[in-house]
């Protein structure tokens, strides 16, 4: 985490990491300083702020990470706690398929598939659990993004799935201002701009497709967004994407 402002405080002065105050590692005591009162789940309905530019900032911003991490060594095995936590949803969307009585045979083909692969997945560093309740804004709009702990070696198709999946619930269930399509196109846009067409890419679409559909399969059913006949069509309707991406026909990633 402390390298992390290094890599790109320069290059997205908006969108930061807190600095370290202290770190006591006997204790695993971390202060930081302060961020802000707000995330950007709680602001999402605030007619103030502009939730595309934040959306585009946070994905060009992640898109740095990615690039600029490539090589950069985060401990014996890349943090195997945090790629144990990554693959909770695939081991347990099957179990919530047959709770809201659907057939749970694509959530079992994905964990085995795409869930191996979150042990194996060395490509750069993710934060681990990117998604609009971890950046905090200040009152002068300043973006932080908070809690590292699930920060492994990955691929970085599952911190774009995982904000874009939470993206997608914000926007269906509470006012549709366009933050994933804003934050896609803003991780796209600067991807491109490092001569990497990850839009084009089509095992990095699947990845994303893949991610954003376990996400969509499990975790409504832990935090609720909607009743429960809604819920089950959303997941219902998750589970036919999942399928055509695991077929190799994931939709555009900025479909």
């Amino acid at each position: 985490m402390t390298e992390i402002p290094k890599l790109i405080t320069l290059e997205m002065s908006n969108v930061r990491v807190p600095d370290i105050e202290m770190y006591d590692q006997e204790s695993r005591y971390l202060l930081m300083s302060d961020a802000g009162g707000s995330t950007l789940k709680a602001a999402y309905r605030n007619p103030d702020i502009d939730v595309r530019d934040l959306g585009r900032q946070l994905g060009q911003w992640l898109a740095m990470l990615h690039h600029l991490t490539k090589r950069t060594n985060i401990g014996e095995g890349g943090n195997g706690v945090g790629r144990a936590m990554c693959r909770w949803s695939y081991s347990h969307a099957a179990e919530a398929a047959e709770m809201y009585g659907l057939d749970p045979a694509i959530c079992r083909d994905v964990d085995e598939k795409y869930g191996g692969m979150l042990q194996t997945d060395d490509d750069c560093v993710c934060h681990g659990d990117f998604w609009p309740g971890n950046v905090v804004m200040s009152a002068k709009g300043v973006l932080s993004i908070v809690d590292w702990e699930m920060c492994r070696r990955g691929n970085g198709a599952t911190d774009v799935g995982q904000f874009a999946a939470e993206a997608y619930l914000l926007d269906a269930f509470c006012g549709n201002r366009s933050l994933r399509q804003a934050f896609l196109q803003g991780y796209y846009s600067k991807m491109l701009e490092l001569g990497l067409d990850c839009a084009q890419d089509r095992d990095f679409v699947e990845r994303v497709v893949i991610h954003t559909g376990v996400h969509l399969s499990y975790w409504p059913t832990v935090v609720r967004w909607t009743d429960k006949e809604q819920t089950r069509t959303m997941m219902e309707g998750w589970h036919q994407t999942m399928r055509e991406a695991a077929s190799g026909n994931p939709p555009p990633l900025l479909d």
